[in-house]
């Protein structure tokens, strides 16, 4: 079993301490998939340092028939709970059981319960995502939302030859803002650090020099340091790409040949400052790099946008700086200052979703 560097151990204090606060009436439990064991075992050492009462469950990716009963002999009832309910679920690759998990808690008062769902529950989780706090996420979320979400056009162009004109349309696509601050009713999905949304139009340029980031399982390295990959986007759709790397091009070849895979299906800035080298996992990590990245393939509005992919590919980008409506004043993506406003309230809170459709109305949080 893996045991934490400083900074992991450090990270796993964070969760506790700034994004779950977590008190010594409360209980916890904890949900973990095999290969994220020792991720679990932090974080459960930690709280029992704490005196915090937690439970343990283990549970298979995907298909795990015996998960609901091993899940309600963990939970106790909500009159046995003083303090609030605190679910951690940890996997690696996948996002599973959220119709299983949510049945389990229902009788629990939404104010009272709080569910992390922790992808890429691997060490550089801690070492790095972890490490911010999540109102300094939300607070650059806020500058970026609380002028974007009134413009009509934006630029964006980074040094490495990125270069998008886009136009935006936000009296019909929604905003997305993964800041890992908890709200009543909702899910918090980590790690943090994003805004999104769907581009009415968008033309130019991207180089993606950071890595990509699929919503599959692969077993390769996606970082594009060395091999950065170049795509043309033309009215929406990605019509020419590059890469030296001829692996790496066809693969971007085939997910753009899928079945509305050429769409440009998101328009992403990773937030979270704490995050200085993308990793070589497929990982929401890379997608939370400062910077810009879009996303290819299915989109992020449900019905409001009329196409399905069975692929989502983000291509992303290292900082960058956004000209918004023509305006002087300049947002640099790689030093994003903090909003002293407040965060919008009508934005959808998170960015992945569960395989089970019944969770799509909480899992992703709630669109005021």
């Amino acid at each position: 079993m893996l045991n934490p560097t400083a900074e992991a151990w450090q990270g796993v204090n964070s969760l506790i301490d700034l994004y779950a606060q977590i008190g010594k009436e409360d209980k916890v439990v904890i949900v973990f998939t095999e290969e994220s064991k020792s991720i679990a075992a932090w974080v459960s050492s930690a709280l029992e340092m704490r005196d915090v009462d937690l439970s343990t469950v283990w549970m298979a990716p995907l298909e795990d028939n015996g998960l609901f009963n091993r899940l309600m002999e963990a939970i106790p009832s909500p009159d046995e709970v003083l303090g609030n309910l605190v679910v951690f679920v940890f996997e690696v690759e996948t996002l599973s059981h959220s119709s299983i998990i949510n049945t389990c808690i229902r009788n629990f008062d939404t104010d009272k319960t709080k569910i992390f769902r922790i992808m890429s529950s691997i060490p550089e989780l801690f070492s790095t995502t972890l490490l911010v706090d999540p109102k300094e996420i939300s607070a650059r979320n806020a500058t970026i939302l609380n002028r974007c979400m009134k413009a009509k056009h934006i630029n964006i162009s980074c040094s490495n030859g990125t270069n998008l004109d886009i136009e935006l349309d936000n009296s019909k696509f929604s905003w997305i803002s993964n800041r890992g601050l908890w709200r009543p009713g909702s899910t918090i999905i980590l790690p943090a650090g994003e805004v999104a949304t769907f581009p009415a139009n968008i033309n130019g340029t991207l180089v993606a020099d950071v890595a990509y980031n699929i919503n599959t399982v692969i077993d390769r390295d996606v970082r594009l340091q060395k091999n950065p990959v170049t795509v043309t986007v033309k009215g929406g759709k990605a019509v020419d790409h590059f890469c030296a790397c001829k692996d790496t091009m066809d693969y971007i070849d085939e997910c753009f040949k899928s079945t509305n895979g050429n769409i440009v299906g998101e328009l992403g800035i990773g937030t979270n400052l704490s995050i200085t080298n993308p990793i070589s996992e497929n990982s929401q990590i890379n997608e939370r790099f400062p910077g810009v990245h879009l996303g290819f393939g299915q989109h992020n509005q449900g019905e409001r946008v009329d196409y399905y992919s069975e692929r989502h590919i983000d291509l992303i980008a290292k900082g960058g700086h956004i000209i918004i409506d023509g305006q002087p004043d300049i947002i640099d993506l790689g030093n994003v200052i903090p909003s002293y406003g407040a965060h919008p309230a009508r934005v959808a809170s998170e960015d992945a979703f569960s395989p089970e459709s019944v969770v799509e109305g909480d899992c992703c949080g709630l669109t005021l």
